[in-house]
């Protein structure tokens, strides 16, 4: 039972939210300066909010899948960080998480909840919970994050929101095709339920941890039994009902230009990793601080810290790539590259993809560096100059090891260049996949790379 505004608010029966905020904070108690919340409303979006000069930070943390006891210490980390106080028009930092009982169990129901963490006037850490949803919401679903967001707008109203998404991902791919690309292209896999399922649901079979090798984090993704939830791109940032100032997701293979592009008119800045995330995935102790503390939020400084903290590593560990991405030059981006698309077309169609800079490992060919496709295409140096300076103001920040890791094959592998994004390289794609891309992806729209 946690304690909310003036009294005893919601029950909460999300074990593992309570479990988490148990090692990092103080029993839950009233304080007077708490903002009081509103309790769930059916149209949460009739009223308009009027912006207050104070920051919201929102953690969406899906981890209702083999991703949940990681998402559950990252929880504690940002509750041992810097903590907004809870006073009246101070800056918000606020948790949706929904995780299993215990490993691997998805079958036992869990409440999704939302939570604020804020500094009381004792020091130590508190948690509200100011809204819980029933156990059949899943978190992965953008019905579910739209009404999250938009009880946030509403609620908490602000002129700066930000978002760390948390959970599984695979960019730009149609949902299930990362783990089983062959029920797409046309294999036998005996399953014919595949192709016939709900949208986003299908039977899905993520990465396990393996004695010595770290887990990795392959928009969202829940598991009920054999069956997982998952979002498109696109339903991604349609679910989102405000501007934001950032959005970073610590989830796999989202560095692309894909989710740059799809993302533009919804958030000024996006950061991401086009490679795979090792399950620890950012430092949230220090999160608190960079997005809240100063008068401007920093996310390049989260990136900065998440590559610092996997450069000291070594072995498999030694493993991170990230960059940030100013969203109002992705048009101007797109049509430099839709005029070199065009220009280069027969080149991109037959470059050689072993001699491309990869993000990916086995066979999961679908993330290659943008600046290295396009050097060998064979761009002119005029034209790269061209390229480099929309880069430039592009790209806020990028960083990586030395390496990567790919759980897809258990290796490292080498980082030679970075550009700041990945794309998809049509010549490496499939009849499926290239229509796929064709007809639902707005930066192909933008630049006709696949016609």
């Amino acid at each position: 039972m946690r304690r909310c505004g003036h009294g005893i608010w919601f029950i909460v029966v999300v074990a593992a939210v309570i479990a988490v905020m148990a090692a990092g904070c103080t029993d839950d108690r009233y304080s007077p300066y708490i903002i009081p919340s509103y309790s769930p409303r059916t149209d949460p979006g009739t009223r308009t909010p009027s912006p207050v000069a104070r920051k919201v930070f929102i953690l969406y943390s899906c981890g209702y899948n083999n991703l949940a006891s990681y998402l559950k210490k990252n929880i504690d980390s940002l509750s041992r960080g810097y903590l907004p106080s809870g006073r009246k028009g101070d800056d918000v930092l606020l948790v949706f998480s929904k995780t299993t009982a215990k490993s691997r169990d998805y079958t036992t129901p869990m409440q999704p909840a939302l939570f604020r963490l804020y500094r009381g006037m004792d020091g130590k850490c508190t948690a509200d919970t100011v809204l819980t949803l029933p156990s059949t919401a899943v978190a992965a679903d953008p019905a579910t994050m739209k009404q999250v967001l938009t009880y946030v707008r509403d609620n908490y109203q602000s002129n700066s929101y930000g978002m760390v998404f948390s959970s599984h991902a695979t960019g730009w791919l149609p949902l299930g095709y990362y783990a089983n690309p062959y029920k797409f292209d046309g294999g036998s896999s005996g399953d014919e339920w595949f192709l016939s399922a709900p949208r986003r649901a299908f039977r899905y079979s993520w990465p396990e941890e393996r004695e010595g090798f770290p887990m990795v984090k392959t928009v969202g993704q829940e598991q009920s039994g054999s069956v997982s939830w998952e979002m498109s791109l696109k339903d991604f940032a349609e679910a989102i009902p405000m501007h934001m100032d950032y959005i970073l997701f610590d989830a796999c293979f989202m560095g692309c230009v894909e989710t740059a592009y799809e993302l533009r008119n919804v958030c000024s800045a996006v950061g991401f990793s086009p490679a795979e995330i090792l399950g620890d995935g950012y430092d949230y102790t220090g999160m608190g601080m960079q997005l809240l503390r100063n008068s401007v939020p920093d996310p390049s400084a989260v990136l900065a810290d998440y590559v610092a903290r996997y450069d000291a590593m070594t072995g498999v560990w030694h493993s991170a790539v990230a960059s940030l991405v100013d969203c109002s030059r992705m048009d101007d981006l797109a049509a430099l590259c839709k005029e070199l698309f065009q220009t280069h077309r027969a080149q991109l169609q037959s470059a050689d993809a072993s001699r491309i800079q990869p993000f990916f490992g086995g066979s999961k060919h679908w993330f290659y560096d943008l600046g290295d496709i396009l050097d060998k295409a064979g761009i002119t140096a005029a034209e790269r100059a061209r390229l480099d300076a929309i880069l430039s103001d592009a790209v806020i920040y990028k960083g990586h090891t030395g390496q990567y890791y790919s759980d897809a094959d258990q290796r490292t592998h080498k980082i030679e260049t970075f550009s700041g994004l990945t794309m998809f390289l049509p010549s490496m794609g499939s009849t499926y996949l290239n229509a796929f891309y064709r007809d639902n992806i707005s930066w192909n729209d933008a630049t006709e790379l696949v016609k």
